[in-house]
This record gives structure tokens, sequence and C-alpha cells, in this order.
């Protein structure tokens, strides 16, 4: 024992050294993992989000148009008001209203915001992101409201004396139900197509309120048996402002509740629904936000000017504006949603690559500059700031073919 030797001084510095060496090498690599961790967590959260919210929204696109009447009666006497909000509701620069069709204007299946100020993502005067496209759809089913999915028929069922028609249920989950306030549209087999989808009224009334043991009255039944009656359910419990539902999409920050990880020009898609009724007090829509992240989104429409032949060369508009009702229903064959946005969240070790400043992202087909948006990257650095390159953008496009526009036999 006399003989052992024990650790000099220098031998320990040197160990220690190397063994706070190994830490720190193995902190920072930790800290890499730990970071590219919650990074993919963020990453696999958003594009968890991104279908669900993409998906509503596509469906929503699949079906512009479903329900709508092509026709109101000559007794239609109660125009009825889709929109009636202040002005910058429910989103700054943006007149809602002006999207309204109120009788005898035919409601259209969807309907642009195409104005240059149109759609300012941040809230006040200061912090604008002029041109994000507000997009409007009309249908029965763009609502939540479960008496919305509900659809049935009315068979004629008579003779001379009396009509006995009757609201025709097939004991499934889509069936109306009591208490429903539904619609009527008339389809008339000998009709010409302008002629077809009449909404049925009883000159003072568009709906009723379903009830299982109690027909229709006659205004709301067919007149023999050239006639099919679709029956919709447009809400429950709640008296109709209007024969159809509408949502409004767009984009914007709200003063609260944003994301952390999203950059700071970004805001949130919003589908908002118009309340039916009475909405006196409230906002007069029901905000749902379907994803997060949005710094732009950009709408294009596939027309057919050929119309119902489905035969002519497609033309790419960023507006339907010129358009009627019946003009959209012949014309439109895809609606093109472009969303830009970027998955998780600020990483200084990663920067955006870009090979032109002039077109650093295209929000829209790049073969087709007419239409959609080209971002600069002096534009970039306006609305996401300095730091732009630090996010990870991607661009989504939503490709929709309406099923429930004219389509021909």
């Amino acid at each position: 024992m006399r003989n052992a030797r024990g650790f000099t001084l220098v031998e320990l510095i040197v160990v220690m050294v190397i063994f706070m060496t190994v830490i720190m090498i193995s902190a920072s690599a930790f800290e890499k993992i730990l970071f590219q961790s919650g990074h993919l967590v963020k990453s696999s959260q958003a594009q968890i989000e991104e279908v669900v919210g993409l998906e509503i929204l596509r469906r929503d696109l699949e079906h512009v148009g479903y329900g709508l009447p092509w026709s109101f009666q000559n007794s239609f006497t109660t125009p009825y008001t889709e929109v009636d909000v202040s002005t910058d509701t429910p989103v700054d620069g943006i007149d809602a209203e002006s999207f309204n069709d109120t009788p005898p204007s035919i409601p259209r299946a969807v309907v642009l915001g195409t104005s240059a100020t149109t759609g300012k993502i941040i809230n006040g005067s200061a912090d604008t992101n002029p041109g994000v496209d507000y997009l409007v759809a009309k249908s029965i089913n763009v609502s939540m409201s479960p008496a919305a999915q509900r659809l049935a028929y009315v068979n004629y069922s008579g003779n001379e004396l009396s009509n006995k028609s009757f609201i025709v249920t097939k004991n499934a989950q889509d069936d109306i139900v009591d208490g429903d306030r539904v619609i009527s549209v008339a389809t008339s087999f000998s009709s010409t197509m302008g002629d077809d989808r009449q909404l049925l009224m009883n000159g003072t009334n568009f709906f009723y309120v379903a009830n299982g043991s109690t027909p229709p009255s006659d205004a709301f039944k067919p007149t023999g048996k050239e006639q099919r009656v679709d029956v919709y359910g447009v809400d429950h419990d709640t008296d109709l402002r209007m024969p159809y539902n509408r949502a409004d999409y767009y984009i914007k920050r709200p003063a609260s509740g944003m994301n952390p990880r999203c950059n700071v020009g970004t805001g949130i898609l919003y589908k908002s629904v118009v309340e039916q009724g009475d909405y006196t007090g409230s906002t007069g829509y029901i905000d749902y936000p379907l994803l997060d992240c949005v710094g732009d989104m950009q709408v294009v429409f596939e027309l057919d000017t050929s119309g119902i032949d489905y035969g002519g060369t497609m033309t790419y508009v960023d507006g339907l504006a010129s358009l009627s009702a019946q003009d959209i229903r012949e014309q439109l064959r895809t609606i093109r949603v472009y969303l830009l946005t970027h998955e998780g969240r600020k990483d200084t070790s990663f920067s955006y690559p870009v090979s032109d400043p002039n077109k650093a992202i295209v929000v829209g087909n790049p073969n087709i500059t007419s239409t959609g948006r080209v971002w600069k990257q002096s534009d970039m650095t306006t609305v996401f700031g300095a730091d732009w390159r630090n996010y990870r953008w991607k661009v989504h496009e939503i490709a929709v073919k309406p099923r429930n526009l004219y389509q021909k036999q």
C-alpha cells in the first residue's frame, strides 16, 4: 500500500476537461434531437390539421349548388336577405352583403371577392395583406347543422278530388325528422332546363316545419305525376331567413388565440356559416377554424364557355362576377383553391430556397400567370418579416369538380 500511487492534479484536470467536453457534445446533440423531435411533432400535428381542414373545404366545394332553386314561383312575395351585417364583418375590408343574391335574383352556387383590398389578414389599417381571396359557397349542406344533411321527397298521391301526397321516408339516418325546417323544390320532367328545380312556396313562406303526422300543405306538394318534389332539411328549430345555407371562407388573424408557432404575417383559414333566423345581437356568423398558419388563399375557376355541350376550350378566371347563376351552373367545371401555409415553427437552421427573387413563391398554377398570385422575395419580407425564409412554406392545391351543378345527361 505504501507503493500505491493516486492521480496527480494534472491528470484529474485532463480527465475533467475530457469529461466536460463529452457532456457538452452530448448535450448539444440531445438538444438538436429534442428540437428535431419537437419539429416533427409540430409538423405531424399540422399535417393532421391540414387533412381535416382541407377535407372540409373540399367537401363543401364539391357540393356547391346542392339544393339551390333554379327558379322561383310568381307568387313569391317574401324576398329574403342572405347576410345583413355591419361593415368589416366577418373580416376587415370586406362587404359580406355584396355577395348576396336576393329575389328575383337566383342564388349563385359560388361567388368570389376580387377587390384589390380583399382579405386583410391582420385587423387594422397598418398590418394588411391585400389580395387574399374571399370565397362564398351556397348550398343546403354547407351548414354544420344535422338537419342540413337530411333529404326526402314528396311522391304524388291523389285523385281528382284531393292531393294526398306526403313526405316519403326510408327509415334511414338521413330522413327528415319532426321540427326540421324544410323547403320543397319541384322538378318538372317536361320543362326546359331553365325552368327546372323551382322553389315551391305558399305565397308567404318558402319553408315549413316537418311533421310526420301532418302532410305538407298543397303549396309544397307536386301538382301531378309529371312533377317530383324534393324536400331538403335546412335547419332545425330555427325559422329560415333564406331557402339554403351559405358559408364564407377567408383568412384572418384573431386578436388572441393564434398558434404561437405561426409566422406573424399568417392567420387562420375560417369557414363562417351564416346563421338562419333572426340573428340580432350576434355577428350573424358561426365561425369554424379550419387551418392555422395560412398566409394566402387564391381561387381559380375553370370554365367551359361552350356551356352544357362540354366541348369548348377551358378558360381560367379568378372571378365570376360577370356570370349569372345559370352561367355558373352551365360553365363551371373545376374550382381550384391554392393555400400558402408553413409546416412546423421557425427554424433558424433552415433557409427556404429561392432561385428567382421575382418569383419566390407562386400561389397558383405557375404556367398560368394571369390567375393566382406570384410572391416576390421583397413581398414575402414585407408581409411575413425578415426571417420568413426560416419557415418551411408550402402551397396546397385543392382541385374540385362540383357535383351538383348542371351535368350533361
